[in-house]
């Protein structure tokens, strides 16, 4: 009877998210950034931009995934509050959808389903992409069902359902890259381990062409069209993952003990029981959950959304540890406490956004000129190019003027006739310099 009203309360949350999902801001240049790209690209979106610019950085799907949303929108006219909400739908609803894989997963034993999922949102770090605009969401989404479509074909052995995983790790791929192959090379060992010389039934040559082909038909394409100047970006991106000078080698383990520490405690208290816990049983869920942290621990800029893919498994994982270690109506009430403190914890930080950062936001675009013709001093900040819906370049150099003339309050070098415009960034102690064209100051033509 408690797992039903648990189901209940957990749908009135969903709706609870749903209303402050419409009046959240863009709450970091990161999301600005993403939404940026969505909107751009409605129209094409396997070619997205960023900018006005080629982004091929990240494949296409996320945008592609949310087009038919914004293009709904734009042609009943609504406006881009509201495309900024379904962006944000579209990742609550991926977080739903993971919901529901965990109870495939747990063969639809809705305590044990329960128990998981409460582990997983306990978790400050994962809630809190339940309503960012973001890869994250439907990236995790997409690998847990491949893994639910491994765990089924594993029990079944029909030939679909290992084709029907190679598929979907692809689509998973093209969503953020190929992160999840570690997924994929963690099932194998598993595979490896478990079934010896019969594993060979899973790595399916034409599997992997399924898996292949998708990613190299859309790299191909862009490359054709766009030559290899827009790959430049993805390169040094990799480099600076892979290869780069970064964060600790314990910066994963740390981030994933932290984020479900009163769970590791439990496990602690009962230390010498967890020797007695079927190790075979807990296999499947223990390989891809510390496998790709290994792998990662060993490249250079480490951040810890990288991991997300990996928590609906640890917190099954965790949730069979725990019902072997302590009573079930034990578990289930340790995990809905918990799971109710991080929502009110998000769900705070989300009214605090409202409140304090919405007014800022909406102050900013009363500020910025936008019918103005604008060009960004520094860098882009896609949150600017958010706001007036309309690409902003970045400002052309002068040769005849150093920068630091042009930030003592010479004109700015754009065609002669530009001043300049300084506006605060609402996230953080920082201004931005635009140059904005101005006809009452126009300068005379340079000799």
């Amino acid at each position: 009877m408690m797992g039903k009203k648990a189901v209940y309360l957990f749908c009135l949350l969903f709706l609870f998210f749903l209303l402050q999902a419409y009046f959240l801001p863009i709450t970091s240049h990161q999301e600005a950034r993403r939404a940026l790209i969505a909107l751009e690209s409605k129209y094409n979106p396997l070619f997205p931009t960023l900018n006005g610019e080629p982004y091929l950085v990240k494949p296409p799907l996320h945008p592609t995934l949310a087009s038919p949303l914004l293009l709904l929108t734009s042609a009943l006219n609504l406006g881009t509050d509201v495309q900024i909400f379904l962006l944000r739908f579209l990742s609550l609803l991926a977080y739903v959808g993971t919901s529901y894989i965990v109870f495939l997963l747990l063969e639809k034993d809705l305590r044990q389903s329960l128990i998981a999922i409460f582990i997983l949102f306990s978790s400050y770090r994962f809630l809190s992409f339940a309503l960012r605009i973001d890869l994250e969401p439907p990236f995790v989404f997409l690998c847990l069902l491949s893994f639910y479509l491994f765990v089924k074909y594993e029990r079944e052995r029909k030939s679909y359902l290992i084709y029907a995983f190679y598929i979907v790790l692809s689509l998973a791929s093209l969503v953020r890259g190929p992160l999840n192959l570690l997924l994929m090379l963690s099932l194998f060992l598993y595979a490896a381990l478990k079934y010896k010389k019969e594993a060979i039934s899973f790595p399916k040559p034409h599997g992997l062409i399924l898996y292949l082909f998708p990613q190299a038909l859309w790299y191909g394409l862009a490359y054709l069209k766009f030559g290899k100047e827009p790959f430049q970006a993805f390169i040094l991106d990799l480099k600076t993952r892979t290869a780069g000078k970064g964060d600790p080698f314990y910066y994963y383990f740390l981030s994933l003990g932290l984020n479900f520490l009163p769970y590791l405690l439990l496990l602690l208290l009962k230390a010498r029981s967890l020797l007695k816990v079927d190790h075979q049983g807990l296999l499947l869920y223990f390989i891809p959950s510390f496998m790709p942290l290994l792998i990662l621990s060993f490249t250079g800029e480490k951040f810890d959304k990288y991991l997300l893919f990996i928590y609906p498994i640890f917190a099954i994982l965790l949730a069979k540890i725990l019902l072997n270690l302590y009573s079930e109506r034990f578990v289930f009430y340790a995990t809905f406490f918990l799971f109710i403190l991080n929502f009110l914890a998000c769900s705070l930080s989300y009214v605090l956004q409202i409140t304090s950062l919405r007014p800022k936001i909406i102050s900013l675009q009363k500020s910025i000129p936008c019918q103005e013709r604008l060009c960004f001093f520094d860098e882009p900040v896609y949150l600017f190019s958010l706001l007036c819906e309309r690409k902003i370049p970045k400002c052309k150099e002068r040769k005849d003027l150093s920068s630091d003339l042009v930030m003592m309050g010479i004109p700015c070098g754009e065609k002669g006739y530009q001043t300049r415009l300084t506006l605060k960034d609402p996230y953080k102690e920082k201004s931005w310099y635009f140059c904005v064209e101005s006809e009452k100051e126009k300068l005379p033509p340079k000799d």
